[in-house]
């Protein structure tokens, strides 16, 4: 009887994969792709980005496979990805509504998990928002300026030792973020953590190392401040002076160990949102609920709202309308408008979205900036002619080390904006970008789209594309150079993406990149201990669509800078 039940068994199972194989009236002008088993489909096994090149390889950059009745088209070239989501970017701008680890630290809102008018209206806002106001006394670039003297300091402390970059560049990049949303500045003097931090000062054109002693009874020559020696203030009023100032002192310590535990929520969850983009059975089968990470990130998301809560606790009632400090003003600031005009009802300025955008922002803008930043540095120390070339170019155009990124003209300095640039192409951090869906039924290079299907744009194989680039694995910044020696850009450059859904911290993110490394080139030299200058640099993670170098450690050597440039 039992062998007779699996032969049965056996043929209904054969039955199925003959039927599966067959062409459907309703496959007819889909892309070609792989079958898959019966009722299942095709998923990507353990190894899902190797398997998309192997697909792309065997059918063409536009593929299409269906598992778990969810039907996925794969775009593996510039000139599919530029019709799907600029031709017909009307259609292309929709966002799945999977079980993913994202979806569910946002509630499905946010920026990346929304769509429709809501996602419409308050991308709008957050560009607005960021692009056009100046927060407090910092403006964008001040805040990028100031991380990243920061993070010189950090860099300068490891006193010449192998050090691990990815922790320094996580905290420049989460505090510049936090201060553009919540007005958190970073005082390293109030730091618990700050043991190990320094100041970075030019002084005869030498890079000068010094430790930060939180005493501020002293001058930074580290004799008697002025207003000690020519204090005569009456007892009662310097004691009301002290108060005060033990106030504020307390008051920045606060905001510190806020951004400190910031820093530290965000690292945590980066991590767990990368792993359940691509489909794979697992990942499709199972909701987000049953994955092995799922407490932590539940753990990391009441956190966050905690953190949060007391942000919008602390804001509310010090708004001021004539003087904005950060994006949550604003953003409090519209929900004040509508509740005096009546609408507040109606209007999709909830409290529950500023925290979905919020943590948006903080987790996804981050992630991908600190890889690209990590990658970056990497690169230029793997690569010592084009970071020496960099130097001289920052030396002749720039002179001494303490001006400002204001003048950081990227046109001034072609060979160091087309290095970046080829470091984001060649990094190709977002391997894969985040998923869409098309509204309605559309042809893509030829091919029928049905209404629906997730579609996977893979920025991975685009910017190695050898109709576009030429030796498209080899690191080469001339390739961004025109003839007269100019930046140039080039059409199929995606790294933030094309089209509508197209990367909101495009422009935060091109900034950091250009002013951190620079401040860093400007200073230091970089190289690679030997143990790890042969790791490969087209190593990409078996899991996930965001591409993290692999754990690497600099050397971090400070040049002689000359005052008489």
């Amino acid at each position: 009887l039992l062998v007779a039940a699996s032969g049965v068994a056996l043929l209904v199972f054969r039955w199925l994969l003959d039927r599966s194989r067959q062409p459907r009236r309703s496959d007819v002008g889909l892309p070609p792709g792989p079958q898959g088993l019966p009722l299942i489909g095709y998923s990507l096994g353990l190894k899902p980005l190797e398997q998309l090149d192997a697909l792309a390889e065997e059918y063409g950059p536009v593929f299409m496979f269906r598992l778990l009745g969810k039907e996925y088209v794969h775009l593996g070239s510039y000139s599919a990805i530029r019709e799907a989501y600029v031709k017909l970017g009307d259609c292309f701008v929709g966002r799945p509504r999977d079980s993913t680890a994202m979806g569910f630290l946002l509630d499905h809102q946010g920026i990346s998990e929304s769509e429709g008018h809501e996602w419409t209206e308050h991308r709008r806002f957050v560009l607005h928002t960021l692009r056009d106001f100046c927060f407090g006394k910092l403006s964008v670039l001040d805040r990028v300026q100031e991380a990243a003297y920061r993070l010189v300091g950090r860099v300068a402390a490891q006193g010449g030792r192998p050090f691990d970059p990815e922790p320094l560049i996580f905290e420049a990049v989460v505090a510049t973020m936090a201060g553009l949303l919540f007005d958190v500045d970073y005082d390293e003097d109030a730091s618990d953590d700050a043991s190990d931090c320094a100041a970075c000062r030019k002084e005869g054109g030498i890079i000068e190392v010094n430790n930060l002693v939180g005493d501020k009874n002293t001058d930074k020559d580290g004799g008697e401040p002025p207003s000690a020696q020519t204090d005569r203030t009456p007892p009662a009023a310097d004691d009301a002076r002290k108060a005060d100032d033990d106030a504020n002192t307390k008051e920045e310590v606060e905001e510190e160990r806020d951004l400190a535990r910031l820093v530290r929520l965000v690292a945590r969850v980066a991590p767990l949102l990368n792993n359940d983009v691509l489909p794979q059975l697992w990942t499709c089968a199972s909701p987000v609920e049953l994955s092995p990470g799922f407490s932590e990130l539940q753990r990391v998301k009441r956190e966050l709202d905690d953190f949060l809560e007391r942000q919008i606790a602390e804001h509310e009632p010090s708004l001021d309308e004539s003087r904005l400090r950060d994006y949550m003003d604003v953003y409090l600031d519209e929900r004040r408008r509508a509740m005096e005009e009546g609408t507040l009802h109606k209007s999709t300025f909830t409290i529950h979205r500023l925290k979905t955008i919020c943590v948006d922002l903080l987790v996804s803008g981050t992630a991908s900036s600190v890889a690209q930043l990590c990658w970056a540095l990497k690169l230029l120390a793997r690569h010592p002619h084009c970071q020496r070339r960099c130097q001289e170019e920052m030396d002749a155009v720039l002179g001494c080390a303490d001006q400002l990124g204001s003048v950081f003209s990227k046109d001034n300095l072609p060979f160091t904006e087309a290095c970046l640039l080829e470091c984001a192409r060649f990094a190709s951090v977002h391997t894969v970008a985040a998923p869409r869906t098309n509204l309605e039924e559309a042809t893509v290079c030829g091919f029928r789209v049905p209404a629906g299907s997730r579609v996977l744009a893979n920025l991975w194989l685009a910017h190695r594309d050898t109709g576009f680039w030429k030796e498209p694995h080899r690191f080469d910044p001339a390739r961004f150079l025109a003839e007269d020696g100019r930046p140039e850009k080039k059409d199929a450059f995606l790294p933030f993406g094309l089209g509508k859904r197209v990367c909101i911290g495009e422009s935060l993110a091109k900034t950091e990149m250009f002013v951190f490394v620079t401040e860093l080139l400007k200073r230091f030299t970089l190289t690679v201990p030997e143990e790890f200058a042969t790791q490969d640099l087209n190593f990409r993670p078996a899991q996930g669509t965001l591409r993290f170098a692999e754990p690497f450690h600099l050397v971090a050597t400070p040049k002689v800078i000359s005052t008489s440039l």
